[in-house]
């Protein structure tokens, strides 16, 4: 599962064996808020609030197992670089926070990091990077391999709330993502899921 760009800007998420996933707006156009829902057989990507993309067909689509949850490249390597920032990056695991085709709010403050959240206990990776990768959610499950460490950093330049966020890939040569590995908080099997943050 990797959440990248491609050649023409736009959000992808995919999953390995699935058809590709893209949004429909150029995402260079400034920072951005993003979210990928699956409930049930839909998989939705919302962009700023608005749904680009509404695929059907994923309810046995297994996601998250048996390869690597990546942020910033797809599993073919070199392809498709994420060159940008990610900032407050949320994983919800069992819960499809968007479950319709409607506009979405746009958090306009942090994430929460307690129930005010009424999936709070669902959130298995929530990071707003502002001094480092760790895990602010319940699972507490830790940090990413970072690969190629000198083109990732925390930034002042990437943050969306707050002090920093985290600037992937600034140097167009480069390759750098996080990779989260094969753990149980990234592994969705067949059930909904939420991916959601800034950019």
């Amino acid at each position: 599962m990797f959440l990248t760009d491609n050649s023409n800007n736009r959000v992808t998420f995919a999953v390995a064996g699935q058809p590709k996933v893209y949004g429909t707006s150029d995402r260079n156009k400034g920072s951005f808020h993003f979210a990928v829902s699956r409930n049930g057989d839909i998989l939705r990507l919302f962009v700023n609030g608005v749904m680009e993309k509404k695929a059907t067909g994923w309810a046995g689509v297994q996601v998250g197992a048996p390869k690597n949850f990546l942020v910033g490249r797809n599993h073919k390597g070199r392809e498709e670089q994420w060159r940008g920032h990610i900032d407050e990056l949320r994983l919800t695991k069992g819960v499809g926070r968007y479950n319709s085709d409607a506009n979405i709010p746009v958090p306009t403050t942090a994430l929460p990091r307690d129930t005010s959240d009424p999936n709070w206990n669902a959130v298995t990776y929530l990071a707003g990077f502002e001094t480092n990768l760790d895990d602010e959610s319940p699972a507490a499950m830790g940090t990413p391999t970072i690969v190629e460490v000198p083109d990732i950093a925390l930034s002042a330049t990437a943050a969306s709330f707050g002090t920093n966020g985290l600037t992937v890939n600034d140097n167009s040569f480069s390759r750098a993502y996080l990779d989260y590995g094969i753990l149980d908080e990234v592994d969705f099997g067949l059930g909904d899921f939420t991916v959601d943050g800034f950019a």
